[in-house]
């Protein structure tokens, strides 16, 4: 007899797999076999289905037919629980033979458990959730067109209501910045969008375009600064970074880092100055000055951003933001104090732009201790303000001429 041994799947075949897992079910199936099993045989498979511990496992079926089905009417059909009386007592097998039939059980038992185990794994479990469509890897991964680090620094993404044409728009929190992500139903849509940088009242703007993308900034007078950028493949796709405070020129290097290397952006105007409102004070004088090379230089008292520019023919620049308001009332009483000066120079008045309304204090003066002519101008309601120094020894009616171009 091999390892499968016919007379225990037939067993299997009559009377089901259930039989096979209770002992005394085993011991009357085995019995109810006819001859196929002798009393120390059965004593021996019993005996080893209760060592192995695996009575208890749950079947998941019976295995299918291989004859008729049996009629349960008829006498050698029926299962019957009790076994004959007086059965004889019978000498066991030689240990051998008994070890076989232990392995033999054992095996058979080991293939029940192994089938509810294949039954078990064989259940399909509840599916996966599908991926977060707005997590910041899913996102970047949509989006990977604006840059290969799109949403570095960004904390979080969710849905936002799309707009005509647009089939999504998605917004991400990046700390002191805004990030809109928005893909279009056509290419043609980018075109609206790209003329950020033509809004009026921006106090500095710029844009550039290429093959199949476009970039745009601009500063408000509000302080609100907006970087823009698109390309039209695969998808039509675009990126918008706001700051409601931030200047415009930190808000370019938080978009450098988004390693977008489908255009290069222009120069931010006025790159030196932080704030757009200091820019929009100082912007017509250095811009006339083409030798001007504005450089950012550590605030002083009752300041709050000042920036040098010196000049080719040894003139400087300086512009400055108050503080607050008690600091600009401060200074100007400091420059048109009579200390230190030409007597006879000090001249105090308002000025204005094409003869508008008065923007702020005018105050000029000479140094008394080289000769140096000085201009003093400040916005009242901006808080900024600036000075011209000329060369010493030059005139001061060169210099009042040098600021009124700038002034216009």
């Amino acid at each position: 007899m091999d390892d499968h041994d016919p007379r225990l799947a037939e067993v299997a075949r009559r009377f089901g797999r259930h039989a096979l897992t209770d002992p005394v079910a085993l011991r009357s199936a085995l019995e109810q076999s006819g001859n196929a099993f002798s009393p120390a045989e059965i004593d021996s498979l019993v005996a080893a289905m209760r060592g192995s511990g695996t009575q208890e496992a749950p079947l998941p079926h019976d295995p299918d037919p291989t004859g008729p089905p049996l009629n349960p009417t008829l006498a050698e059909n029926r299962l019957t629980w009790d076994g004959p009386p007086n059965r004889p007592t019978r000498q066991l097998p030689p240990r051998g033979r008994a070890k076989w039939f232990i392995g033999g059980a054992v095996l058979l038992v080991a293939a029940i458990a192994t089938g509810v185990v294949f039954f078990v794994q064989g259940k399909e479990g509840p599916a996966a959730p599908p991926p977060d469509r707005y997590a910041l890897d899913q996102v970047a991964g949509r989006y990977r067109a604006l840059g290969a680090r799109l949403l570095d620094g960004a904390v979080r993404c969710a849905q936002q209501p799309a707009k005509p044409g647009e089939t999504e728009r998605v917004g991400c929190d990046a700390g002191l910045y805004a990030l809109t992500l928005v893909t279009y139903d056509v290419p043609g849509r980018l075109t609206e969008s790209r003329k950020l940088a033509d809004t009026a009242g921006a106090v500095r703007s710029a844009s550039t375009g290429g093959a199949g993308a476009a970039f745009a900034m601009r500063e408000l007078a509000s302080g609100e600064s907006t970087i823009y950028w698109d390309v039209d493949s695969p998808r039509a796709v675009s990126a918008t970074l706001t700051a409601a405070k931030t200047g415009l020129p930190a808000l370019a290097e938080f978009y450098d880092a988004r390693k977008f290397g489908v255009l290069n952006r222009p120069e931010v105007p006025g790159a030196a100055f932080s704030s757009g409102t200091l820019w929009e004070l100082a912007q017509a004088h250095v811009l006339n000055e083409r030798s001007a090379d504005c450089k950012a230089v550590p605030a002083t008292t009752g300041t709050a951003e000042t920036v040098k520019c010196p000049l080719a023919d040894g003139a400087m620049l300086v512009f400055s933001t108050a503080s607050d308001h008690d600091a600009l009332i401060k200074l100007r009483t400091e420059n048109s104090s009579n200390g230190g000066v030409v007597p006879g120079t000090v001249d105090v008045r308002t000025w204005n732009r094409h003869g508008g309304p008065a923007v702020g204090q005018f105050i000029r003066f000479v140094t008394a201790d080289d000769r140096s002519p000085t201009l003093y101008f400040d916005d009242d309601a901006k808080l900024v303000y600036g000075y011209y120094f000329g060369a010493p020894g030059s005139s001061p009616e060169a210099l009042l001429e040098r600021w009124q171009r700038g002034s216009r």
